[in-house]
């Protein structure tokens, strides 16, 4: 007979389950003798893209399990409550006893209960070879219908990763997590800010680390920043100087800061999301309140993160009397690197689909696709809805078929948003030319290398601009900036396309693509020097 952490690694099968990752929760239950025995298991170790915490209850051999079922069944509800009461879910319920079955017998709207029984357990010698045949991977797709295994999709293009949807950047949590420093989070539209603070805001929970998050996208004022941190830091201090008719400035900002204190070396931690509007739209007195924030910060009781659009910081860097100078580490969020791509494409489709070669499928999902972490959502989303709305069996085949069809109309909102919604025709000109280029040259557009020397010659030949090298730079940087494409960081005068999804949609649905780069070409030349520059 096997034991719990037998039973445990036979559902789990030559997945070695680590045991720091296993917990026995104490649970008892007076009416119906503890009949089963509960454990919290965090299986990240190994299934990427799938919900991360999962509890299993065990029912224990006992010599009266066969004249016993409704007392089994019984208890068995208790624990589904217990488990539902505690938000332990989802459960695996595991019987590893001939003389009882519990499928079926338990009636219940819940969808996040699953059964393994001892048919579904394989022994040693039998252990499938492949992940998505092990029996929690097959209690999933036997309990959940379509509509409903749709909610373990790991891919929401809409809205922010977290937890188990969360992939790469590790180098970048860890510089959140194992420092106390104030960071500067730069990225691009859509290259996953929000992402990772909120990602860091579950490890401070999870530590218990006091967190504040304060989401600004919307705030062009001073007061409308004050009064936004006021309302997370204490509300009942906001209404109070509301009452008061107190001004909602930087002076009321150190007041309401004075009453955060380092306590049980627990540093409270102050994360404004994306405060570029406020910088872009607002008066210098919005400066006044990043001033108090840098200088109370600097007392060592607490700290600050914020995150900004890197196109519209960068010139605030420039100002010498900026608030901030010296303010924080500047952390640049850049597209995913290939391992990353990895990471959030193929483990997670390997738990339901065959990729005969992942290699192969990888490479063609760098080249079509790219490394941009929005543009990756929406093909694993894609595929996931292929593997169980249409039933496909080759997913290697449907990734293909993707772009040879009108399927890739899943594009259109990352276009516009990525594309479309620039500002800079001269921007969206040059990408659009270097897409050509690669194309023309038959080499993938990823691989294609985009140099300071044929940026110059595009621009004097079919725009008439004529640039020193110091502003090639600048304006390459600017495209990097909106994470159209990335510095080869093996030579910092040369660059790589990171988004081709977006060539091979306008190619499929704008064609011929030279007419629309010859429109933003026509644009670029009628803004002139200042506007190509330094639209933002």
């Amino acid at each position: 007979m096997r034991n719990d952490l037998q039973l445990i690694q036979s559902v789990f099968c030559e997945i070695k389950v680590p045991e720091t990752y296993i917990k026995k929760i104490l649970y008892n239950n007076e009416n119906t003798g503890n009949r089963f025995n509960l454990y919290k298991i965090n299986i990240s170790f190994k299934y990427k893209g799938l919900i991360d915490i999962w509890f299993f209850a065990i029912l224990q051999r006992q010599d009266d399990l066969a004249s016993s079922e409704e007392k089994v069944i019984n208890e068995g509800f208790d624990i589904f409550y217990y488990c539902m009461e505690n938000d332990y879910m989802p459960l695996v319920i595991i019987n590893d006893n001939e003389e009882i079955n519990l499928k079926g017998k338990f009636a219940h709207d819940e969808k996040y209960v699953f059964f393994i029984d001892q048919t579904d357990l394989p022994t040693k010698d039998n252990y499938p070879r492949n992940i998505r045949n092990t029996p929690l991977i097959n209690s999933i797709k036997n309990r959940l219908g379509v509509n409903n295994i749709k909610k373990l999709c790991p891919y929401i293009p809409q809205e922010p990763a977290e937890g188990w949807r969360f992939f790469g950047r590790k180098k970048e949590q860890e510089l959140l997590t194992d420092t106390k420093t104030n960071v500067f989070i730069i990225g691009g539209r859509k290259l996953g800010k929000t992402s990772l603070v909120r990602q860091f805001m579950n490890f401070q929970e999870k530590n218990n680390n006091p967190c504040y998050y304060v989401p600004t996208q919307n705030i062009r004022t001073e007061h409308e920043l004050v009064e936004s941190i006021g309302f997370v830091l204490s509300k009942k201090m906001l209404l109070r100087a509301k009452r008061e008719s107190s001004q909602l400035n930087s002076n009321f900002l150190l007041i309401l800061l004075k009453k955060f204190k380092v306590q049980k070396n627990k540093l409270p931690t102050l994360i404004i999301d994306e405060v570029g509007g406020v910088i872009q739209y607002s008066s210098r007195d919005a400066w006044n309140v990043f001033g108090v924030l840098r200088e109370f910060s600097q007392t060592g009781n607490i700290r600050i993160i914020l995150t900004a659009f890197q196109e519209i910081v960068l010139k605030q860097f420039l100002e010498f009397e900026s608030p901030f100078v010296n303010f924080a580490k500047n952390l640049r969020l850049r597209v995913f690197n290939n391992s990353e791509v990895k990471e959030c494409i193929i483990e997670p489709l390997s738990l339901w689909a065959t990729i005969k070669d992942q290699n192969k499928f990888l490479e063609t999902i760098l080249e079509k696709v790219g490394n941009h972490p929005y543009l990756i959502q929406f093909v694993g989303e894609y595929l996931f809805d292929k593997l169980f709305e249409d039933g496909v069996d080759d997913i290697e085949e449907c990734l293909d078929f993707l772009f040879t069809s009108s399927d890739l109309e899943i594009y259109r909102e990352a276009v516009e948003t990525m594309f479309f919604n620039l500002p800079s025709s001269l921007e969206k000109f040059l990408f659009l030319h270097f897409c050509l280029d690669a194309s023309e040259s038959k080499s993938p557009i990823n691989k294609f290398e985009i140099s300071h020397k044929r940026t110059k010659e595009i621009l004097e030949a079919e725009v008439n601009l004529y640039l020193d090298f110091e502003k090639i730079r600048l304006l390459l940087e600017r495209i990097e900036l909106r994470g159209l494409i990335t510095n080869i960081r093996s030579n910092h005068n040369r660059y790589h396309i990171t988004a081709p999804a977006i060539y091979y949609y306008l190619e499929k649905f704008y064609s011929p693509i030279h007419e629309l780069m010859y429109e933003y070409k026509s644009e670029a030349k009628e803004n002139g020097l200042v506007e190509n520059l330094f639209q933002i």
